[in-house]
């Protein structure tokens, strides 16, 4: 999978490392994770994951953040069978 490829990239032992010490960050590579390079601070990335949100459609037992209002005129244009 793409962790086995991520590792690969990396190196397992020493002798196939790409830099030093990588293969102690490619043994770790298990399950749902990626890496993230950047050179901004551990605080401002921290932050930015904190207040992300990420918009997904209603599921059962959601509960709605506005209303919706439907008039007559509105349905007047859609068949009765949907």
């Amino acid at each position: 999978g793409k962790n086995k490829l991520l590792q690969i990239a990396l190196g397992r032992t020493p002798q196939e490392e790409y830099a030093d010490n990588l293969r102690h960050i490619s043994s770790k590579l298990t399950g749902s994770v990626g890496l993230l390079f950047t050179n901004k601070s551990q605080p401002e990335i921290v932050a930015y994951f904190q207040n992300a949100k990420e918009q997904d459609y209603a599921r059962a037992g959601s509960v709605a953040i506005e209303s919706v209002g439907i008039t007559k005129e509105m349905l007047e244009t859609h068949p009765v069978s949907m």
